[in-house]
Formats: structure tokens, C-alpha cells, sequence
């Protein structure tokens, strides 16, 4: 298993850092962990073939993790993807897809469909499904669970749990600290993690972790390592492992795009 960080900002525009998405590679196929503004770009830079993706999980519906999926589904479509792309998530996640591709994107896929380009398949081969609390998914040697978390006033969020290869590790999406992702990561060999510093007068404060909370959940859960994702632009890394180390006696990685884990 390696895991690919595709993008650990969040909105506030960065060239530095795009916004969420990671990407597990697990033999010949890749799973997708959301998919936020640039993820297809930063895989092509990662050398990763956009259709070997077969399976797509969203945290949530922010738009910093969604925005590339319509033009993933589509691009990897024209690009003679050959198989159906599994697509899972919170609530919304069908309503999400049948909105863009049978409302939005609609008139683009029939006229597409009307050229019988040979490099487009008949239809854009997509099966969306809502996930609940606990759900599990299965693929070819692996497995990821769900388990519901705090992003209010998101109504329905997720942390995931991917095991494969005999090791497992836990994404947390963006969440205040909460129970649901210490008792998803217990035993995992790691954590990826939100890190997000408090901004003054803002109501975000409430449905976000700051690091040192993050220090708080990674002890809590026992883990060895955990990684900072989803960070602000002016973050410093001194900071961050500081604040989290607080709390926590493992190792802390602070993410960068592309940057490539093996747990």
C-alpha cells in the first residue's frame, strides 16, 4: 500500500498546497479519498493513471473536496476508462452525481455520445451510493469502513478507515475532535488527520480540529504516526508539530502535496 497526498489545503487559495484529496494505491488498482480542486492534475504529476481509479469515497460535500469530480468522472470517461466508477459517500453523494450528470453535465454527455467517438465509452460508467454509520466496502484485497463525525453544520460527514496488505489507516475528512475517529483509529498503523488553527471570530472554530486536539485524538487512539492535512497557508511546520506534540509521543508528519507515505 502507498499512499499519495494529492492536495492538504483547504479553501483559501494556495499554489502550494491544492485543496484535499489522497490517493491509495493498492496494486493495480487506486482508491480515491475525496477529490478536491486539482486532484486528476496532481495525479498525473504523482505518475498515477487517472483510470486506474476504481473506487471514489467523499468525507463530505464542501466544495474544496468535490470540485474535480464531475471533470474526473468525465475526463476519465474520454480517456477509455473500462470500467464503472464506484462512488461513495455522506448523504447527497447520489443527489450530488445525479445532479451533475444528468442535469449539468447532461447536454455535454448526449452530444459526446452522439460523435460515436471510439475513445468514449457508451455511457460514463458511474455508481454513486449514500453511506451510513459503520458501512464497509470491499475491494480486491481491501476494505474501508465508515464511521460518522462532527463538521456540523455539515449534516451528514465521514471518516474512513482503509485496511489492505495487513495495515490499516484512518482518515479523518474535516472534523472537530470526537470519539467516532478515536474509535475508527485504534490499532491503525496511521492517522491522517485535519489540522486547523482557530480563526478569530470565525463560527468554522466549531466544526474544525486544531492541532493540539489533534495531539489529544492520535493519543487517544494509540496510534504510531499521525499526518497534518487540510492546513492553512500561513501554518508554519514548527508550529504544528509543536502544538500537536503537546499531546502525542509519535511521530508527526505535516503534508505536503505529492507527498508519498507507506504505512
Amino acid at each position: 500500500m502507498r499512499i499519495v497526498l494529492l492536495g492538504t489545503g483547504i479553501p483559501q487559495f494556495s499554489l502550494k498546497r491544492l485543496e484535499t484529496s489522497l490517493a491509495f494505491v493498492l496494486g493495480d488498482e487506486v482508491v480515491l479519498m475525496d477529490c478536491g480542486y486539482g486532484a486528476m492534475l496532481q495525479m498525473v504529476r504523482a505518475g498515477l493513471q487517472p483510470t486506474a481509479v476504481t473506487h471514489i469515497f467523499f468525507t463530505h460535500h464542501h466544495y474544496d473536496h468535490n470540485a474535480d469530480y464531475a471533470h474526473f468522472v468525465l475526463a476519465t470517461w474520454r480517456m477509455r476508462r473500462q470500467h464503472r466508477l464506484q462512488v461513495y459517500g455522506p448523504s447527497g453523494t447520489e443527489a450530488l452525481s445525479r445532479a451533475l450528470f444528468e442535469g449539468a453535465y447532461a447536454m455535454d454527455i448526449r452530444a459526446r455520445q452522439a460523435l460515436d467517438n471510439p475513445l468514449t465509452l457508451p455511457d460514463i460508467a458511474l455508481d454513486p451510493h449514500d453511506l451510513a454509520e459503520g458501512a464497509v466496502v470491499e475491494g480486491q484485497g481491501w476494505r474501508v469502513r465508515a464511521a460518522d463525525v462532527e463538521h456540523q453544520p455539515v449534516p451528514h460527514a465521514l471518516a474512513y478507515r482503509l485496511e489492505a496488505d495487513g495495515r490499516a489507516v484512518v482518515f479523518s475528512g474535516d472534523t472537530r475532535p470526537c470519539e467516532a475517529v478515536i474509535r475508527l483509529a485504534r490499532g491503525a498503523d496511521l492517522l491522517i488527520h485535519e489540522a486547523f488553527y482557530p480563526v478569530e471570530r470565525s463560527k468554522a472554530n466549531d466544526y474544525h480540529c486544531p492541532p493540539e486536539d489533534v495531539g489529544r485524538v492520535a493519543a487517544a487512539a494509540g496510534v504510531p504516526r499521525v499526518v497534518l492535512t487540510h492546513l492553512q497557508r500561513e501554518s508554519r511546520e514548527e508550529q504544528l508539530i509543536a502544538d500537536v506534540r503537546r499531546h502525542f509521543a509519535g511521530e508527526v508528519i505535516v503534508g505536503q502535496d505529492l507527498m508519498v507515505l507507506e504505512p
